[in-house]
């Protein structure tokens, strides 16, 4: 048997499920003491972003659910 034919290639695919919840106590840089807030998360090439909070106070709240997978 030929060394090529003894090789086996694992592929292992693993996925993580964030969720954001909220951000608290953020510094206001915007006018009225507002912010438009939003966060990213990243896992290797992959990003996912929340939407965006427009006019929003130092607490802010998302509840969004994302995965990333990571090859």
């Amino acid at each position: 048997m030929k060394q090529e034919d003894q090789l086996a290639i694992f592929m292992i695919s693993v996925y993580f499920v964030y969720v954001v919840h909220r951000a608290r106590s953020l510094l206001t840089k915007g006018k009225n003491g507002t912010n438009n807030c939003f966060t990213t998360i990243s896992l290797g090439k992959e990003k996912y972003q929340t939407s965006l909070k427009e006019n929003a106070s130092s607490n802010v709240e998302w509840h969004e659910e994302c995965e990333l997978y990571n090859i």
